[in-house]
């Protein structure tokens, strides 16, 4: 409609030229001057600056029309983009807000929480439970009995050192030792029959002896009044009957000593040198004995660091016997929580690699023990203080120098309402809990408190024991969405997996 306008426009000014009298001039066709040679110069100039008014005007209308022209292009662009946008925005909201869902539910509980403190330790021996197998005498490795690995008792012998030198020394000392005893028995025993009888004949001759004399001195003594002998002869006599009477008292004292027995002086002394005998030979077994190493305690043979053929010095360590049936989980925690804990509170360590803690796994892996030890000196590096708990390792399931994770029971709250992990959510604004009410999705906002196996603690929210709650199916899905409870699935099964852009919520591991 322009575009007529300004052709409208163009013949107005071609009719209004011919009415001025140019029109042949204009349209090339030679004419007349009407008023003499002043007009007819001055009529060149006047057609050639309105043709060039009307070429300008041309080229403006022609850059108008384009500019117009690509506006309304862009607008119908710009209309388009908006079109296909609207759609896609609407095809997005419908595929992320359905109008149903299927969902799995578990009933809210109301359950006691126990407040604990946890913390990773280091499994250690009890001291009383590890055995050092160490040489107390020098000698060669003979014989290797055990080997590394084995279950021994206590007592048992784990090598032999050769036992030549020791056995001929043992067999010395107990030489001397009988000879010793041989010699008391013999001062000790009474006389022989024949000892005796020989003792009593000699008895019997000093009796004679001294009657024969008493009768030569009797005989003599009437003579010595008339002086029929000598006063020598007679002195001679009385001599010889005192020598017979020494003789018969000395043969009567011996057989006196030999009936009665030895002293108690030399019964003694040679007891005493028996004793000392005894106390050689017993060290020269004693030595003998520890020519074979033996379990100090029962345990298992941990290290075995020597080979035939080796000798060993007195002290050389050669391995070890420890006893896993009891140990210790040192766990080191600060001094504040250190002054929570005593002697005796209730403690459980998880062997678990963080599989579901609902699972039947994961509960078979949880041994229970008790506080037995509480540090009073800090570490000097980190501060904290050593914790120890004594465990049971039953079914020998704990290994030494293993890390695991120990929690110490403090005390057990009241019952508060409880969900499972897996119900809790999380999508920028905190956690977030999904419970089925009149069959719609309803949200709740809880605050989370303790937890334990695998349960979190909710309040500040109106959701009451019994009720359904989302734990699989509810993630993203706004409030009043229809919802269909599906079966509940098995405690022991693991959660299922959050959306790939969930955040994990709050107190729960990313």
């Amino acid at each position: 409609m322009r575009r007529t306008l300004t052709i409208t426009a163009r013949f107005g000014i071609l009719l209004s030229l011919l009415a001025a009298g140019c029109g042949p001039a204009f349209l090339g066709e030679a004419s007349e001057p009407a008023h003499g040679t002043k007009v007819a110069a001055k009529e060149p100039a006047e057609k050639q600056d309105t043709a060039k008014k009307v070429a300008g005007q041309k080229d403006d209308d022609d850059k108008k029309d384009a500019a117009e022209k690509k506006d309304a292009d862009k607008k119908d662009a710009d209309k388009k983009e908006d079109g296909e946008k609207k759609e896609e925005g609407e095809k997005k909201d419908e595929e992320k807000v359905p109008s149903h869902v299927n969902v799995r539910c578990v009933t809210a509980r109301r359950l006691p929480f126990a407040v604990t403190v946890e913390g990773l330790g280091r499994t250690e021996p009890l001291p009383e439970c590890v055995g050092s197998l160490t040489a107390a005498v020098e000698g060669h490795v003979h014989e290797l009995l055990v080997k590394l690995g084995d279950t021994v008792k206590a007592g048992q012998p784990i090598l032999r050192l050769d036992p030549t030198v020791a056995q001929a020394t043992l067999a010395e000392k107990e030489a001397n030792r009988d000879s010793l005893i041989a010699a008391l028995k013999l001062l000790e025993s009474l006389p022989r029959p024949e000892e005796r009888r020989a003792a009593e004949l000699a008895v019997e001759q000093g009796q004679i002896s001294v009657e024969h004399d008493q009768t030569q001195v009797d005989a003599l003594r009437p003579l010595l009044s008339h002086n029929d002998v000598s006063h020598k002869q007679f002195h001679d006599a009385e001599v010889l009957l005192k020598q017979a009477q020494v003789q018969l008292e000395t043969a009567r004292a011996q057989l006196q000593l030999m009936l009665i027995g030895p002293r108690k002086e030399a019964v003694a002394e040679a007891q005493t040198k028996i004793a000392m005998a005894e106390q050689a030979v017993t060290s020269s077994r004693a030595t003998l004995a520890l020519h074979t190493l033996r379990a100090p305690i029962t345990g298992v043979v941990e290290s075995l660091n020597c080979h035939p053929g080796q000798t060993l010095t007195i002290g050389t360590a050669i391995g070890e016997v420890i006893d896993t049936r009891r140990l210790f989980v040192t766990v080191y925690f600060p001094a504040r929580t250190t002054r929570l804990l005593q002697v005796g509170m209730p403690a459980r360590v998880d062997l678990s690699d963080g599989g579901h803690p609902e699972s039947e796994s994961a509960a078979k892996d949880v041994l229970t023990g008790k506080v037995a030890f509480i540090g009073n000196a800090a570490d000097p590096q980190t501060g904290n203080y050593a914790v120890r708990i004594l465990m049971e390792n039953e079914g020998n399931r704990l290994r030494l120098g293993q890390v695991v994770k120990a929690n110490v029971l403090l005390k057990t709250e009241n019952s508060q309402i409880a969900v499972p992990e897996a119900a809790i959510f999380d999508q920028g604004a905190g956690p977030l809990l999904a419970v089925v009410r009149d069959g719609k999705i309803k949200v709740l906002h809880p605050e989370l408190g303790a937890s334990e196996a695998g349960n979190v603690a909710v309040a500040k929210t109106d959701l009451k024991e019994g009720e359904p709650v989302v734990v699989e199916g509810g993630y993203a899905v706004p409030d009043d969405t229809e919802a269909t409870i599906l079966p509940e699935a098995p405690t022991s099964a693991a959660p299922a997996p959050a959306p790939a852009d969930a955040k994990p919520a709050k107190g729960e591991r990313e």
